[in-house]
């Protein structure tokens, strides 16, 4: 495929997105709306190169996702999770997720917290998990695949957590369209 064809199948959105959607939907549950805005004025192909989506938990939980495909930024979950040697390992973090009592760094696991009162005056602090990661990741996805044909396992992500995915991502390249907010 010539680069300027890749232009025209898929940019972050089709490409990377459902993975932001497993993860956030698997950490904070399921999505009540979504809106999105995407552009094509760096690379100009027929696809976002570019976009940012709000969305709104069911439990009242925000977030944010902002997706390129045009800039430098040693944060895409590849260059951060190691767990593909074909990527360089930039030891940030992919996600960062702030709630009330703490906040979570993905997938470095750093835990910031406040010891006492939560307060803007007091110190926080920070948990590091600092085991080993796998080397084995795309392995053992391959082995449960394996095991999950062969009857030895269950699926650790079934048929209709797909299918929610896909109506999530439906929704939002509706809302990127349209620039209004989507109802899952």
């Amino acid at each position: 495929m010539k680069n300027g064809e890749l232009g025209k199948v898929g940019g972050p959105l089709g490409i990377n997105l459902v993975h932001d959607i497993d993860m956030i939907c698997y950490l904070l549950g399921s999505i009540k709306y979504v809106q999105a805005f995407t552009t094509n004025k760096t690379r100009k192909f027929q696809v976002e190169d570019t976009a940012t989506i709000s969305l709104i938990f069911n439990s009242g939980a925000l977030c944010t996702l902002n997706l390129s495909d045009t800039i430098v930024a040693p944060w895409s979950y590849e260059l951060t999770a190691g767990e593909n040697p074909a990527y360089p390992i930039t030891n940030q973090s992919a996600y960062m997720i702030g709630g009330t009592k703490g906040s979570l760094q993905f997938p470095n696991l750093k835990y910031w917290f406040y010891k006492k009162e939560r307060s803007w005056w007091n110190k926080i602090f920070v948990n590091e998990d600092k085991n080993k990661k796998d080397d084995n990741t795309l392995v053992n996805q391959i082995d449960h695949f394996a095991d999950v044909v062969a009857k030895k396992a269950k699926p650790k992500v079934n048929g209709n957590d797909g299918l929610i995915s896909l109506k999530i991502f439906a929704a939002i390249t509706k809302s990127a369209k349209t620039g209004k907010k989507i109802k899952i």
